[in-house]
């Protein structure tokens, strides 16, 4: 869960955003910061995930420095989903395969183990 609020210089929270999506949480996150309102303040913005800072912007900071993120937003680095990517129009099935066959499906599959078998089992039923 993505987490971007304003802070006030005594940890009291002014707005809170929560979202699942990345994209969404930049762009509330874009947004506050290019904001004038509170300039010069000792205000800031807190974008998280899982409540880990991932970045701060304070609006009393100097422009170019670490802790102004006015104009270079997209510099920011947002951690990848953990956990299993979800399947799209397949089945989750667990399998036994030798350390041999799983060398050879993740090269199949460039690295991913299920394209591999996948690919092998089609180009096995088209022979």
């Amino acid at each position: 869960m993505y987490r971007v609020y304003i802070r006030t210089f005594d940890q009291k929270v002014l707005d809170m955003f929560h979202t699942t999506s990345s994209d969404a949480a930049r762009e509330r996150f874009a947004e506050l910061v290019n904001s004038t309102e509170y300039d010069g303040q000792k205000i800031g913005v807190a974008l998280t995930r899982d409540n880990k800072q991932i970045a701060f912007h304070r609006f009393d900071a100097e422009e170019g420095t670490r802790h102004n993120w006015r104009g270079r937003t997209d510099e920011i680095n947002l951690p990848r989903p953990v956990g299993r990517p979800t399947t799209v129009g397949g089945v989750r099935k667990n399998i036994s395969i030798s350390p041999e066959c799983w060398e050879i499906a993740k090269k199949l599959g460039n690295g991913n183990a299920s394209a591999g078998v996948s690919r092998a089992l089609k180009a096995f039923n088209n022979d």
